[in-house]
């Protein structure tokens, strides 16, 4: 693959995105890069503002929407606006030729594809799967107080990713592998 590449982790809820995402991040290569999202969802208790993700105000992210500062952004589950900084990833991929790292929504692999296909040659789609059951366990087990609501929002939001995995490049299924495994298959992507 060309030096300056992006990979996209694309993924069901629960899935392992973060855990992988992580653990590619603490193998510490100066030749990845990853740059954070913009979200107007809460913070998670263990979370932290400006190094896990930017979180905004719905009016913050409107008006970021608004300067096109956005490469992509996309309203998640029903519930939350995502986005990803152009300035992000345009400087740093294609300038930087750094190997991009980042987890986004379905939505945004569709949309890059529709609109600037001459893209798809630099950017590889690795998709994360689960059955629907580990899905809501790994969602209760993180997070106690998670609503019936967002469970059913996530879940029609599965079935919608699930129907598009057919046009990733890589798909992994996380359910019967440690963390450890999931990183060892996707090395052998991003390192061709």
């Amino acid at each position: 693959m060309k030096k300056g590449h992006f990979f996209i982790i694309w993924w069901v809820a629960g899935a392992g995105k973060w855990t992988l995402t992580w653990n590619l991040r603490k193998l510490d290569r100066e030749d990845f890069y990853f740059p954070l999202s913009y979200k107007t969802r809460p913070k998670r208790p263990w979370e932290i503002n400006w190094v896990d993700w930017h979180f905004v105000t719905i009016e913050e992210f409107k008006k970021a929407v608004d300067n096109n500062d956005f490469l992509e952004y996309a309203f998640v589950h029903n519930l939350d606006y995502y986005g990803t900084s152009a300035t992000d990833i345009l400087e740093d991929w294609i300038k930087k030729e750094k190997k991009i790292i980042k987890e986004l929504d379905y939505q945004w692999v569709i949309e890059i594809k529709k609109n600037h296909p001459d893209l798809m040659q630099y950017i590889t789609t690795i998709f994360l799967n689960i059955p629907d059951e580990i899905m809501v366990e790994r969602m209760k087990s993180r997070d106690n107080t998670i609503s019936e609501k967002e469970i059913q929002n996530r879940l029609n939001s599965a079935e919608k990713e699930r129907k598009f995995r057919q046009n990733a490049d890589y798909i992994i299924n996380t359910s019967n592998i440690t963390p450890e495994e999931v990183l060892e298959k996707a090395l052998k992507i991003i390192n061709k």
